[in-house]
């Protein structure tokens, strides 16, 4: 299976990840904490949350930046789809802080980065 089928990971209730995201002015997206899984990377050029939001950034043009504090509820490896909950939380919260430009529809591809 690709990484398309840990998106459906998300139509599991009652488990999932919860990311806090705050606009910074660092020039650069930080992983501020981690918890709940220490084998995923901090580094925002590997973490699959940041990945996927500076992919939505990128196609809609803007030059922003963020800060992350991810709480993971899937662990990495469970075949839950932990990478797809923790791209679908990133780019659901960055689309929310800038006022929803997106459906939810329109966010699967960028989810699907997970």
């Amino acid at each position: 299976m690709g990484s398309g089928f840990d998106v459906f990971g998300l139509a599991i209730e009652g488990i999932g990840d919860i990311i806090e995201v705050a606009e910074n002015d660092a020039g650069q997206h930080r992983i501020l904490a981690q918890k709940g899984d220490d084998s995923i990377s901090n580094d925002p050029d590997k973490n699959i949350v940041t990945i996927a939001a500076q992919a939505l950034l990128t196609h809609l043009g803007l030059d922003k930046y963020f800060d992350f504090i991810i709480s993971k509820g899937v662990k990495a490896g469970s075949g839950l789809g932990s990478s797809g909950s923790s791209a679908t939380a990133g780019v659901f919260a960055i689309n929310q802080l800038i006022d929803q430009p997106l459906t939810k529809l329109e966010l699967l591809p960028f989810a699907g980065i997970g």
